[in-house]
């Protein structure tokens, strides 16, 4: 079977939850369960059968499963390294520094928050009202130094996220030696806060004038170590889509695509790069308005073969891993032939108009 299907229909959900025969699954648990045979919809000519494939049943993996490679893919992605300096009147130089980690998702994937919380075994996750979002820190220079930097140390980033990385280990090195509470130590921390991410605020330039920001340490591209960091990347910064143009030659008067893509900052084009390699499928395209880069793999074949075999075998998690079902939902319509007509066509587009979508209903 080319696809192993993470999702049931209606009826066959009721009879799991209801009859005593039914398996106890856990989970995370691979579908199906002993005793229980999948069906492969490639083998079902009857669209009534993939219509029922609309209410899906989503299988969240277990949170204590994270593997460290996938925590480093989505920080890739998704995660800062900031040295905050601000003005505080009650300490010695009057200035409060920490060291942050941080990662800040839309509140759908608060569950997501939760895993790496778990993972780390430190930390706080926060809500924040006005971006509607989670909000998961770091900041206890302790937990800095003993979880988040030998993690990092550990299971490199890829991305040129790791010069930051580089340069917030350096700053937080020097707070946890107390060289914040003296002038000197404090003029290390902004020089090399200078260096990071968007360098310093007007109200830092001003308060620190001699400041040297530190030279940013060399990039030197990395290979995927594991398959779990691309997961985790995707998981962060990947898109699952399905363009649906207009065709003459097409029966229905309009063609349908599968696309897969990861959009990034032309920095880090090289990394790009190395996924056709890598996925073995797919082409970088460039922005030519926008210092951005883009893979993208959009070949029917590459994907039911190789795009989405990849993500049955390490699986997403939270609402990307909803769009991925519902991707794989059209996959299988296309696979069949559907969408080359009206009722298929029009059952496509219901399901894509569900994706990518700020969801509150993943359990």
């Amino acid at each position: 079977m080319l696809f192993q299907l993470r999702w049931i229909s209606e009826a066959t959900n009721s009879f799991l939850k209801t009859s005593a025969l039914s398996p106890a699954v856990e989970l995370g648990a691979m579908w199906p369960p002993m005793g229980i045979e999948a069906l492969d919809p490639f083998e079902n000519n009857s669209i009534d059968y993939f219509l029922c494939l609309s209410s899906c049943v989503y299988i969240s993996p277990n949170a204590n499963n994270l593997n460290p490679f996938w925590i480093t893919g989505f920080s890739d992605a998704e995660s800062s390294f900031i040295i905050s300096i601000r003005k505080k009147k009650d300490t010695k130089l009057g200035w409060s520094v920490t060291p942050i980690f941080s990662i800040s998702l839309n509140k759908k994937d608060l569950q997501i928050l939760e895993k790496i919380q778990y993972f780390f075994g430190v930390g706080t996750i926060t809500f924040n009202k006005k971006d509607d979002c989670y909000f998961f820190s770091v900041q206890s220079i302790k937990h800095i130094v003993n979880a988040i930097i030998p993690h990092f140390e550990k299971n490199p980033l890829l991305t040129k996220k790791r010069i930051d990385f580089l340069l917030f280990k350096s700053a937080a090195e020097l707070i946890n030696a107390g060289e914040h509470l003296n002038s000197s130590g404090l003029q290390k921390i902004v020089n090399i806060r200078a260096s990071l991410n968007k360098g310093l605020t007007d109200v830092l330039e001003k308060s620190f004038p001699d400041t040297k920001p530190v030279p940013r340490p060399a990039y030197k591209h990395m290979d995927i170590p594991n398959p779990n960091w691309f997961c985790g990347f995707v998981n962060g910064d990947g898109s699952f889509y399905v363009p649906i143009s207009k065709s003459k030659s097409a029966v229905t008067g309009y063609n349908v695509r599968l696309g897969f893509s990861i959009w990034q900052h032309s920095r880090d084009v090289d990394l790009l790069t190395s996924f056709v390699n890598y996925m073995k499928a797919g082409f970088i395209v460039k922005n030519s308005s926008k210092p951005a880069s883009c893979y993208v793999v959009t070949g029917f074949n590459d994907t039911v073969k190789i795009i989405i075999p990849f993500f049955e075998k390490y699986p997403l998690y939270g609402s990307k891993q909803l769009d991925f079902i519902l991707f794989l939902e059209i996959a299988s319509l296309m696979k069949a032939k559907f969408h080359l007509t009206n009722e298929g066509l029009n059952k496509i587009k219901d399901i894509r108009s569900k994706m990518n979508l700020r969801r509150s209903d993943i359990s």
